[in-house]
């Protein structure tokens, strides 16, 4: 389905966004293997198989732009299966760098708590949405635009020599005080 999608391209296809991310906060003790499945492939098997399919085609042009779209969750212990899915987003942006480099970067953006998106996580905690604004310095929540400004910019010729890395747009909720 993927490569008929590709194959009816009007044009080359040089720039991916990896953005799917199916969430569970389901412990691993009560994880039913269809949920793991699920996230899992939703989130690192998806984007394994999109760069597989469209890297040849980035690398024969001389160029292109893969973006991986983890989240803040990756740097929490107890999201279960979407943190080790969205730990491992991370760790695949890198190996893909080093493996498609040069003709193509490689790059992961790691949202924390999106403010259009608060609703959607207090079904599961109630009290999250308070607790990450009080504990991020800037004081809010991200937007999706600024996510998106972020991923546009990695995009850009200015950006040809940054790969494989992962940027936060949490206000730097993600650092650790106490």
């Amino acid at each position: 389905m993927v490569g008929a999608a590709i194959d009816s391209a009007p044009g080359p296809i040089d720039i991916l966004i990896n953005n799917s991310g199916p969430f569970s906060m389901t412990p691993f003790a009560d994880l039913p293997d269809e949920e793991w499945d699920r996230v899992w492939n939703g989130n690192v098997t998806a984007a394994f198989i999109a760069t597989q399919l469209l890297a040849p085609g980035m690398r024969s042009g001389g160029w292109g732009r893969i973006i991986n779209v983890s989240a803040g969750s990756a740097y929490m212990r107890n999201h279960s299966i979407y943190t080790l899915a969205k730990a491992a987003m991370i760790t695949l942006t890198e190996s893909m760098a080093v493996e498609l480099a040069p003709e193509i970067t490689v790059n992961c953006v790691a949202p924390g708590q999106i403010a259009e998106s608060a609703d959607d996580i207090a079904e599961f905690d109630a009290s999250f949405v308070q607790r990450a604004i009080a504990r991020t310095p800037i004081g809010r929540l991200a937007t999706r635009n600024e996510v998106a400004e972020v991923i546009l910019s990695l995009c850009g010729q200015r950006f040809d020599m940054v790969t494989g890395a992962t940027i936060p747009i949490d206000g730097g909720w993600r650092i650790n005080r106490f």
